[in-house]
């Protein structure tokens, strides 16, 4: 009896979950199938769109030349190859210098065969650098001359988009030679300007020239005239001619029209030394003054040589 029962149970139980699973499959057909089907059939049903995303190249300035093209289209995460500037996209006065993601370049740079994750629609903007190189100006004269001892101050040089520029040299005043002064010049982009030199002669303390002592003397230009070389003229002093003033003594060149002044210089000190004036001491050049030196060496020698000739005379005498 109890064994019976346990079967017409599990019959009963079996059949009841068949009738429901019989059951809810109808149900989803009705309420979920069937009705799509009608919204299909209505038009009103609507598929998921496939996201794509492009690559585009934008000159960014560029004055002639075309802008490679990406005919591609990406999956989102796909891997994209930049390309390179085939096409010959050029802009006047710079040199092309890969893409950016920004026009200004401060996103993400990439040159022709990187790569990179695309997860939007993205545009690579050509990147261009300065290509002119900029031009220095020497500040003063290119060749300078200043005298012995003075004080040499650089004059300096610019350049035209403001580019810093370094020299190099230096300027010796306490030996006399010619010195240079080389300035050179590069920009942000690279860019080496053309070297400039200055060249800086340090003259000798007494060195002169037309118009102009150099070191230490002074030069004026005057006129005498008159009928003889020692005097009867006057002299007079143009400031319009009168050159600079560089040092302590003064040299007067002057004309005179008689014949037998004219030529002549005459000079003045006013307490420097002129190298006419320094072996020249009571009218004596130099070279007579070393001879007059070796003449009294030879007569002192003499002196002392007969002198001592008489001391052994006088002992030879003695002896005897």
């Amino acid at each position: 009896m109890k064994i019976a029962r346990i079967r017409r149970y599990t019959v009963g139980m079996r059949t009841t979950i068949f009738l429901m699973l019989i059951f809810s499959f109808f149900v989803h057909v009705f309420v979920l199938v069937v009705p799509a089907f009608a919204d299909v059939e209505a038009g009103n049903f609507e598929l998921d769109p496939v996201v794509t995303y492009t690559v585009t190249y934008d000159g960014n300035g560029g004055t002639d030349g075309v802008v490679p093209t990406d005919s591609n289209v990406y999956t989102p995460g796909s891997s994209v190859i930049v390309l390179d500037n085939t096409d010959e996209l050029v802009n006047t006065g710079y040199k092309f210098n890969g893409w950016n993601t920004s026009a200004d370049g401060d996103s993400s740079g990439y040159v022709a065969g990187d790569t990179f994750f695309i997860n939007a629609d993205t545009t690579l903007y050509a990147q261009w650098v300065d290509a002119v190189a900029p031009v220095i100006t020497l500040n003063g004269d290119l060749s300078m001359a200043i005298a012995f001892g003075q004080t040499f101050i650089d004059p300096e040089a610019v350049t035209d988009d403001g580019s810093p520029v370094i020299v190099t040299g230096s300027v010796k005043t306490s030996v006399a030679g010619i010195y240079y002064l080389y300035y050179n010049a590069t920009d942000k982009a690279g860019n080496v300007a053309e070297q400039k030199e200055r060249t800086v002669s340090v003259l000798p303390p007494y060195e002169t020239t037309a118009g102009q002592v150099l070191g230490v003397n002074t030069t004026f230009t005057g006129s005498n005239s008159g009928s003889s070389s020692t005097g009867g003229g006057t002299e007079q002093s143009d400031s319009s001619n009168t050159p600079e003033v560089l040092g302590a003594a003064t040299t007067v060149t002057g004309t005179s029209d008689d014949d037998s002044t004219a030529g002549k210089t005459d000079e003045k000190s006013t307490g420097g030394t002129n190298k006419d004036t320094v072996w020249s001491w009571l009218g004596l050049a130099w070279y007579w003054w070393l001879a007059i030196l070796v003449i009294f060496m030879g007569v002192v020698w003499w002196i002392i040589a007969a002198r001592k000739r008489n001391r052994d005379d006088s002992q030879n005498i003695y002896r005897l």
